[in-house]
């Protein structure tokens, strides 16, 4: 349903004023007697939007050369000081400007000033309006933005613009405009992790900042980690286009020993090692090739990982046992199971299957579902932050660390890292988030077991029971059976031999064993549900799908400072509390109402 907006002070005391010329207005086009019978509406609309239009910018147009002229007339010493030297500045005639706004397309004379020393121009108008020397306004900027960060692409961005806002502005300005806010979020950012990194051990660990409220005893501090994948060109293209091959954060500080090692091995030592070099995005896409869990990129050169992370806040309560000791009938079910697995791309491969109920499983009615899924109920969520960069593993650790220390989490009483198995990401954990419950992903776990039973079962019956005894095993935190079981056929049948196919019984058994062992330590699932832990990743999972809405692509292919940019708009714009609004409050206190260029000498 459309509701009215509450009309502003401003508009209530001109309320009686707007009403009379409404009337006049009304009087002057169609008499007293109103329009004639049979007008259609839409030509009302159309009239009134044109009168509307006309009324916003000789209002503002007004209103700034008013501005203007007063100023001119007593140019305030403090207002003709130089914003980057402090000097007094020198008068130059009036320059002509044009901006662009939600409400109209202003024009007005502004008011010009120079300095010698810094040799810029000086526009003390827009710095009290808190506009840049662009064409754009505030709240123009913040809609192509999100247009550009939200829709499929900068055309459908453009189209939707204008259709919908009636607002023109072509595709590739608002690929600029968007990738000119993303950078500015991107140095934010950047900035913020290095006051993170340079504050001392103990205040991070166990300080909240200034303003900030900590999850309370009934919330649980919960970050979750994945990757996603989309293409960039090759550096040649980039250069060709005239873009750079660089990361445009690489310059990222890595301040202890331990970010260096990351790379290559688990951290060793204490944090407050040597100072170590940052890593490019691309160093981190090619170790681990034998990790189960790392993304596996489509074919083609192109592809490369970016990473997402989730600094949740959520609410569930400490109970004395386990709340929910039998296992739900949904990992019972074995066309929902088959369904599942199928839509997992990491997990043990299976073998060829008759099975055929994935497509009824697919076609249950979602009353149907959601009961199901009721039989658990995890921690409720309340809050989230989204971070999404294209920077390496070691680099995206304090990007999220950060994040999760704005957020308070350093004094919560519950604390949970999530995720599947990729090492990558429990490297993260091991330097970053040590202090939180490492809980390995339920449902990966369930796919890794399924896998390894229809492969262990003499036929779909034998392999259907056996998973049906081990995912019981697991709910209940008790994985050491089923590896006792595995480990107890693969002394009979012994292991993958040279020349044995990837989903050959003993490959996936070796393979679901490793995982197994490598993860024991992040199953105790009892304990999880005891404790008000979440025990699955599935919103980190869902969020990767919703980046992926805009970067992913067959035909998408992006330049690195490109990428990031607007991964950052995407992940500020889907999480909670609208970010960027404080952005844009920050961005026009800021403003200078210099040109960033130096006249010649």
């Amino acid at each position: 349903m459309v509701t009215a907006e509450k009309a502003s002070r401003e508009v209530e005391e001109c309320r009686c004023l707007l009403q009379g010329m409404a009337k006049n207005l009304l009087d002057r086009l169609y008499g007293p007697g109103g329009p004639p019978w049979g007008t259609p509406f839409s030509c009302l609309e159309d009239v009134a939007l044109r009168l509307a239009d006309r009324l916003r910018k000789s209002f503002l147009d007004l209103a700034l050369s008013r501005q203007a002229d007063a100023f001119l007339q007593g140019c305030p010493n403090a207002s003709c000081l130089c914003p980057s030297c402090g000097q007094p500045t020198l008068p130059r005639d009036c320059e002509p400007r044009l901006l662009f706004c939600r409400a109209a397309t202003v024009e007005w004379q502004e008011p010009h000033r120079y300095c010698r020393k810094c040799r810029k121009a000086f526009f003390p108008q827009s710095r009290s309006l808190g506009i840049d020397q662009g064409h754009y306004s505030t709240s123009l900027l913040d809609l192509v933005c999100y247009a550009g960060a939200n829709k499929p692409s900068f055309r459908e961005a453009s189209l939707d613009l204008g259709k919908i806002g009636n607002i023109a502005v072509h595709e590739k300005q608002v690929e600029r405009l968007s990738k000119r806010i993303g950078a500015e979020r991107l140095a934010e950012r950047d900035e913020q992790v290095r006051r993170f990194l340079a504050l001392p051990l103990a205040e991070r660990c166990d300080a909240v900042p200034a303003g900030v409220q900590a999850p309370g005893m009934d919330q649980v501090a919960v970050i979750m980690a994945d990757a996603g994948m989309m293409q960039l060109r090759d550096p040649a293209e980039q250069a060709a286009s005239g873009g750079t091959a660089g990361p445009l954060c690489g310059d990222l500080p890595a301040t202890t020993g331990e970010e260096a090692q990351q790379a290559t091995s688990a951290a060793r030592g204490a944090e407050g090692g040597a100072t170590a070099a940052a890593a490019s995005p691309e160093n981190d896409d090619e170790p681990d090739e034998d990790d189960p869990d790392r993304d596996k990129p489509p074919s083609g050169r192109h592809w490369h990982e970016d990473k997402v992370g989730l600094v949740l806040t959520m609410r569930s309560p400490v109970q004395q046992s386990d709340p929910c000791p039998q296992i739900p009938e949904t990992f019972l079910d074995a066309d929902r199971v088959a369904t599942i697995v199928r839509g997992l791309k990491k997990s043990a491969p299976l073998k060829e299957e008759e099975t055929s109920a994935t497509a009824s499983a697919e076609e249950k009615e979602p009353e149907q579902a959601d009961e199901e899924a009721a039989e658990y109920e995890g921690p409720k969520l309340e809050k989230r932050r989204v971070v999404a960069s294209r920077q390496s593993w070691p680099l995206f650790g304090p990007m999220l660390a950060s994040a999760a220390w704005l957020a308070g989490f350093a004094t919560a009483p519950r604390k949970a890292f999530v995720a599947d198995g990729a090492r990558a990401i429990w490297r993260v954990w091991k330097t970053r988030f040590s202090s939180y419950v490492p809980i390995l992903d339920f449902i990966h776990a369930m796919s890794y077991v399924y896998a390894a039973a229809k492969a262990v079962g003499e036929d779909v019956a034998a392999g259907w029971t056996l998973y049906a005894k081990w995912i019981v095993w697991v709910w209940q935190g008790k994985v050491n059976l089923v590896i006792e079981e595995l480990q107890k056929w693969q002394e009979e049948h012994g292991r993958p031999e040279k020349g044995d196919a990837e989903t050959s019984p003993r490959s996936v058994v070796n393979k679901t064993l490793g995982y197994l062992r490598n993860n024991q330590d992040k199953m105790k699932y009892d304990a999880y549900r005891q404790k008000g832990l979440p025990i699955v990743s599935s919103l980190v999972e869902s969020m990767v799908k919703q980046i992926s809405r805009r970067v992913k692509g067959t035909e998408k292919f992006w330049g690195e400072q490109g990428a990031e940019a607007i991964l950052q708009l995407r992940a500020d714009y889907l999480s909670d509390g609208d970010v960027m609004a404080g952005f844009w409050q920050r961005r026009q206190a800021a403003a200078t109402g210099q040109r960033a260029y130096r006249s010649a000498a």
